[in-house]
């Protein structure tokens, strides 16, 4: 095994519980963490979209990764086994459930630990030297560590009076920046950096290992936990220990810097996804006022419509009143103008008659003259 910083035990179990519940479970996390529900069930966590699983194989994966999946994302990183154990695992234990899935806790899940904090502390910085003795062998890790009772004090001096190169665990620098854990403040200083290490180194070196804790019955097959670990093809000898050290520093800030970024890009993705919800809505607005005043512009068209038929059946009405009383005037003018013509007719008539008489008159009149003058 060839290690290397890109392995990262948390960021597997979060994308593994993730792909099991189908969402994001940094709330199931919490929740488990302080133990405020104990009742939740393993089914009531799974992705809904999905039908039930009835498959003891099935169910048996399924529990098996939300086991690892738990173990990788414990609330103590020293806890936490690393992806060469959980690969293994994985490997050794792939086998059916005859458990059925409505009666599996996730409380059970949760607080059952794949490895003792004694076995993983050493695996924060630096490498160091472990005995392990016959008993750890009895819980499941198998381990290829020398046996012995050396001191703290004894693990980095042994390897260099005896000129022999044990086998050690290097510490993998982990990337928590897209991790759904709540990630501490890096220290970006490197003079911090060391003064950290330093304390680590010495916490650790003066702190004896406790004795391992008894397993569960279903945990007792044996599997390889700490498998023989090589630097760069070769045995890890007690040289590496300062190029560990810097790659962890370096590995700190390139975490940081990292994480520092993925925070940029969040504050950037929520003001883009704000300034296009803001968007949005300014454009769902525009559209109903832009339906409100088709609708308004509609009834006004439909207004102006019925006020010009209005208008022009107004206009056909009074030019047929119009029409009607000039055909009434014009027969009154004509029956006026035939009863004065007839009127004419007559007065010219009597006129002729009075004249003709008059002349009469004056004839005899004439006569008479003529002859009372004789």
């Amino acid at each position: 095994m060839v290690v290397t910083k890109k392995c990262d035990a948390y960021s597997f179990g979060a994308v593994a519980l993730e792909t099991i519940m189908g969402r994001h479970p940094g709330e199931l996390l919490s929740s488990l963490a302080s133990q405020s529900n104990p009742n939740v069930m393993l089914i009531d966590v799974l992705d809904p979209r999905l039908p039930p699983p009835t498959d003891p194989v099935v169910v048996g994966n399924i529990v098996l990764v939300a086991m690892m999946a738990f173990a990788c994302v414990h609330s103590k990183p020293r806890s936490r086994p690393t992806m060469q154990c959980v690969s293994q695992e994985f490997l050794s234990r792939m086998k059916t459930s005859i458990t059925p899935l409505q009666a599996i806790s996730l409380l059970q899940l949760w607080n059952r630990e794949l490895t003792t904090s004694a076995i993983l502390a050493p695996l924060l910085f630096g490498f160091f030297t472990l005995k392990l003795d016959q008993e750890a062998q009895t819980l499941g890790y198998n381990t290829n560590w020398n046996k012995g009772t050396a001191g703290p004090g004894e693990a980095q001096t042994g390897l260099e009076s005896s000129g022999q190169h044990r086998e050690a665990v290097v510490a993998l620098p982990i990337a928590r920046a897209f991790t759904s854990r709540p990630s501490k403040c890096a220290r970006t200083a490197s003079a911090k950096l060391q003064c950290l290490v330093d304390e680590e180194n010495t916490m650790l070196l003066e702190t004896t290992l406790p004795s391992p804790k008894p397993m569960l019955s279903d945990w007792a097959s044996p599997s390889e936990w700490a498998p023989k670990i090589t630097y760069k093809n070769r045995a890890i000898s007690i040289t590496d220990s300062v190029v560990a050290k810097k790659d962890h520093t370096l590995a700190m800030q390139e975490n940081h810097i990292a994480h520092k970024r993925v925070l940029e890009l969040r504050k950037t993705a929520r003001s883009a996804v704000a300034d296009a919800s803001a968007k949005s809505a300014e454009l769902n607005e525009a559209k109903q006022r832009m339906a409100k005043l088709k609708s308004e512009n509609a009834r006004l068209t439909g207004l102006v419509n019925a006020a010009e038929a209005d208008k022009q059946k107004a206009l056909a009405e009074m030019t047929d009143h119009y029409l009607r009383e000039l055909a009434k005037l014009e027969k009154k003018k004509d029956a006026e103008i035939t009863e004065l013509k007839k009127k004419m007719e007559d007065a010219e008539d009597r006129g002729y008659k009075e004249v003709e008489a008059t002349y009469v008159l004056q004839c005899e009149a004439a006569k008479d003259i003529f002859f009372k003058c004789e």
